[in-house]
């Protein structure tokens, strides 16, 4: 059965709703679940993204660890641009579910596969958003977030550090020492400097 997504990227149309029966355990979550409206740029889809649980965060690190070394491509500051994008792949096709059936899932890992790094960028944005608004643990930052975070600003990777959301980004930054006051250097006014008679 083909997804919303995969119609969509296909056909250019939206299909009509599947229908599947919840498990128990999605049922009792249904009323508790987050379940924030999106839309997907360029294919106008509407969707519901929802937070995935930390077991299920764990399990995807180690799928993309698994998915890049098949490719080749190690983790180092030169790939952590690529990793970070597997990663968004594929926890939106897990966190996106299709607006009309919050139990199926909008589209599969390959599906998602299909759109730009623009697209992608731009609702894992909003699921970093999305986390930062209901995770109260999040201001406390890990040294490992910590790392991440100064690798980030020092190769300039914007889309990482959009991730991390507002909140964790001022936490981020009042962990650093101030550059203006460390480059801060008692200057004279111009008329100072001039040689007196």
């Amino acid at each position: 059965m083909a997804t919303k997504l995969g119609a969509a990227i296909s056909q250019g149309s939206t299909p009509a709703a599947s229908s599947s029966v919840a498990s128990r355990f999605l049922a009792a979550l249904a009323g508790r679940r987050v379940l924030k409206p999106v839309t997907i740029p360029a294919l106008g889809l509407d969707a519901v993204m929802t937070l995935l649980g930390s077991q299920r965060l764990l399990d995807i690190d180690g799928e993309v660890e698994r998915a890049m070394e098949k490719r080749g491509l190690e983790h180092s500051v030169l790939t952590m641009g690529k990793f970070e994008l597997e990663t968004a792949v594929r926890v939106l096709a897990e966190a996106v579910m299709d607006a009309t059936d919050t139990t199926q899932a909008l589209g599969t890992v390959a599906e998602w596969g299909l759109l730009t790094p623009e697209v992608i960028g731009d609702l894992w944005r909003q699921y970093g958003d999305l986390r930062e608004e209901h995770d109260p643990s999040i201001e406390q930052l890990t040294p490992d977030e910590l790392l991440e975070l100064r690798t980030a600003v020092s190769k300039k990777n914007g889309t990482l550090l959009r991730v991390y959301g507002a909140r964790r980004l001022s936490a981020f930054l009042l962990t650093l020492d101030d550059p203006l006051a460390s480059s801060e250097t008692s200057r004279s006014s111009p008329g100072d400097s001039s040689p007196t008679s």
